[in-house]
Parts: structure tokens; C-alpha cells; sequence
């Protein structure tokens, strides 16, 4: 109980910096170039991110191979398994690897709808999916093919479609779709997986929470024989 008091003491204060980070990133749009103001705003989420983890007290390491295999103008998917809500600002972090890349979140409708987080999504880019239907994967392609007019898009999808939040973790089904959205647009994948249990950090707040592990593997392409559901999980398990 005591944990959920302080966690609650703590939303004004994401709220109001939340709030702060929309400003600034309004201000870019109306006084610089496109190419600079999407820079600045990759460079505004980052610090979101970092100040969120901040906040919660999240101890993290990002592992990266010696080659991510990313080229510029290029566009990617970046596929993750999914524990909490920290896993967005987790991810979001894996950019300051590729700084000429920009992050946009493929997110449930109802994700985008919240709070806080739902304003910083659809304001750093994200892109709304509603899973329960085929106009909503028709919307998805469309939005996906006009943000493709400009290269340099990393795409970030959660493809096990909800957060999986058992103590015994055992990776879920990929909802449908990721195959078609990669095949569509021959998007190369690059895989995350993060370790640990980041959703103890929403229920205690503590400062000896075990450190989380974001794994980030190298870009590969989907082979034929193959779903992107099975490649995952071979890169999962080659890390254990």
C-alpha cells in the first residue's frame, strides 16, 4: 500500500515534466527544419525516458552486439517482448545508438487514449492500431506507407500484443499481423528482449530492485521458411 501511495506522489511530477516536453517539442516544430526538429524531438523523448526511469528508480543495462547492422536511410522494425509500461521508455533509449533514426511506437488505441503517456506517445510519433480488426491492420498498413515517404524510421512493435506480467515468464504468441507488415514492406528486424521484471518497479518502489537487461541483437532479415515469431524466439533462446 505504501508503494502505491508513493507512486501516486510521483504522477504530478511526471505529468508536469510530461507536459513541459510536449511544450518544447511544439516550440522545435514551429522554429526549425523538419530534419532538425525530428532530431531535436528523437533527442526530447530520450530525455523523457531517462527522466522517467529516474523517477521510478528503474537500475538498467543496455547490451548492444559490436554491429547493430543498421544502415541510413533505411527503414526497421524493432520487435520486443513486453512486461510494463517501463519497456516503452526502456526501448526508447536503444535510439541514442542510432541518431538518425526515428522511434515510432505502434500501440493499441486504448494505449495512445491514457494519460500522460498516451499525450507523449501521439506527440513523439506514435502510430494507433486497433487489434480487433481488419480495418484497423488496413489503417495500420496505410499509416506505415505514408510515414515510409521518409527513410530513417525504426518502428517499435510489441508483437505479443499486451503485457505479460507472470513472475514465471515464458515469452507469449505473437498476435497476427508482424509477418505481413514485414513482408509488405521487406523491413529488416531488429530484436530486443528485455530480462528482468520491470513491472516490480511500478509496484515497489525500492532502491535494491535487481538491475534490468535490455539485450539488443543484430538486424536481421526474415527468411522465407520462417515466421518472425519463430526467429525471435530462436534469438531469445541463443541468449539464455
Amino acid at each position: 500500500m505504501l508503494d502505491k501511495i508513493k507512486l501516486f506522489f510521483k504522477i504530478p511530477k511526471l505529468y508536469f515534466f510530461s507536459k513541459n516536453i510536449l511544450k518544447k517539442i511544439e516550440k522545435n516544430k514551429e522554429n526549425n527544419s523538419k530534419v532538425d526538429f525530428l532530431r531535436k524531438r528523437e533527442t526530447l523523448k530520450n530525455k523523457w525516458s531517462q527522466s522517467v526511469l529516474n523517477l521510478l528508480k528503474v537500475k538498467y543495462k543496455i547490451e548492444f552486439p559490436e554491429d547493430l547492422g543498421i544502415a541510413e536511410d533505411e527503414n526497421y522494425i524493432l520487435i520486443s517482448n513486453h512486461r510494463s509500461m517501463v519497456d516503452i521508455v526502456l526501448i526508447q533509449l536503444i535510439q541514442e545508438k542510432m541518431p538518425n533514426k526515428k522511434t515510432l511506437f505502434i500501440a493499441k488505441e486504448e494505449l495512445l487514449k491514457m494519460p500522460i503517456i498516451g499525450s507523449v506517445l501521439l506527440n513523439m510519433g506514435g502510430i494507433a492500431i486497433n487489434r480487433g480488426s481488419n480495418s484497423g491492420t488496413l489503417k495500420l498498413l496505410k499509416e506505415i506507407k505514408k510515414q515510409n515517404k521518409e527513410n530513417n524510421n525504426m518502428y517499435v512493435l510489441f508483437p505479443e500484443g499486451t503485457r505479460t506480467r507472470k513472475e514465471e515468464y515464458n515469452l507469449g504468441d505473437f498476435k497476427p499481423g508482424i509477418d505481413l507488415i514485414v513482408k509488405k514492406f521487406k523491413f529488416k528486424i531488429l530484436p530486443v528482449y528485455i530480462e528482468g521484471q520491470p513491472e516490480k518497479y511500478l509496484e515497489k518502489l525500492e532502491k535494491d530492485q535487481s538491475p534490468l537487461k535490455v539485450k539488443v541483437g543484430k538486424v536481421f532479415d526474415k527468411e522465407e521458411d520462417k515466421t518472425v515469431e519463430e526467429m525471435y524466439k530462436e534469438f531469445v533462446s541463443n541468449l539464455k
